[in-house]
């Protein structure tokens, strides 16, 4: 029960903490002589404290496993998802991207998760095709209606799409007529051509068979 002073005609009063729920709040008044208002039209309230969920990831590492962080990687794709735990449900924004790298996507929100995740694969197919390498990183946030917003999540991944350079073969020791490539030292060097910034390994095959790792 509130007091309101005499002659009043507004005031507001700011109810206890509820926990999350569905209520249903209900107001009446009472003049000093005990009169009793009608009761107010019900006014229907979900109280959700809860905060959605995000999650990134990168697509696939196709060169050798790094970490589950980082992917070094000629597919650049992320895949992402965004629920709400609280039952108020996403808002119309549902999920905010943001993509940094050597070419941006700058923060935007979508309607949905499935249109944030259309927009991030139309992005790094891009990257892709343009041959923009280097490390990306995305960033996602969930929001719901009530305003709720999920911890940031995030992912990485390094995006390398240019072939290296063809590797140099020859002889140690050409010990016969230079030149001739007869010799009694079987040994031969296998030079990478120019540098790759995320390292290059080498094979080799002899007489057509299959690929050996190469070793320095």
């Amino acid at each position: 029960t509130v007091v309101v002073a005499a002659g009043a005609t507004a005031w507001t009063y700011n109810l206890p903490a509820l926990a999350q729920g569905s209520y249903t709040y209900y107001a009446t008044s009472t003049d000093a002589a005990d009169n009793t208002s009608v009761s107010s039209v019900a006014l229907p309230v979900v109280i959700d404290t809860t905060n959605p969920t995000a999650t990134a990831a990168f697509v696939s590492d196709t060169g050798t496993v790094q970490s589950p962080a980082t992917a070094i990687t000629s597919v650049g794709n992320f895949t992402i998802t965004a629920g709400d735990l609280g039952g108020s449900g996403l808002s119309a924004n549902a999920v905010n991207v943001a993509i940094s790298g050597p070419v941006a996507l700058p923060a935007t929100d979508y309607a949905s998760a499935a249109a944030a995740q259309a927009a991030i694969d139309a992005f790094m197919d891009a990257r892709e095709v343009a041959h923009n390498d280097g490390t990306y990183t995305i960033t996602v946030i969930a929001k719901d209606v009530a305003g709720n917003s999920s911890t940031p999540a995030t992912a990485s991944l390094v995006l390398d799409t240019t072939n290296p350079t063809t590797p140099t073969i020859g002889l140690v020791a050409d010990t016969g007529t230079p030149g001739d490539f007869l010799t009694k030292n079987a040994a031969i060097n296998i030079t990478a051509g120019g540098t790759d910034a995320n390292g290059v390994s080498l094979q080799y095959s002899v007489n057509g068979g299959g690929w050996v790792d190469g070793a320095g």
